[in-house]
């Protein structure tokens, strides 16, 4: 959604991995900023965006040079939007005869105080 200068989205981030995502709403107020500034802004999207790639090896070497194309670049859904879906967790032998008795009370304060702790 886009009022005057102002944009405003909802994006889905997660603190550490392996938990889940949480909803955060964003406005950028655009008021005041140059096609020089905005270049500078995506200068510094793009090349964070290329180091994070070759921190996760997606390249088969280390790239001493590159160019990128910045139109390639341009996604208009948001990778951010995601949502993170946790692979199903394996039960040790025996818990589960131990949590067998209790309530859903019960192992919702179990798991809410084991959450809090992490």
């Amino acid at each position: 959604m886009s009022h005057g200068h102002r944009t405003t989205f909802k994006i889905l981030t997660r603190k550490k991995e392996g938990q889940s995502h949480r909803e955060t709403e964003v406005t950028i107020d655009w008021n005041g900023i140059s096609r020089e500034d905005l270049m500078v802004l995506a200068k510094n999207a793009l090349v964070q965006d290329l180091q994070a790639r070759i921190q996760k090896n997606m390249f088969n070497h280390f790239p001493e040079k590159v160019t990128i194309v910045a139109k390639d670049m341009v996604h208009k859904e948001s990778v951010a939007l995601w949502e993170y879906k946790p692979a199903p967790v394996k039960i040790p032998a025996g818990l589960e005869r131990l949590l067998e008795g209790l309530s859903q009370d019960e192992l919702r304060k179990l798991f809410a105080r084991e959450l809090m702790k992490s």
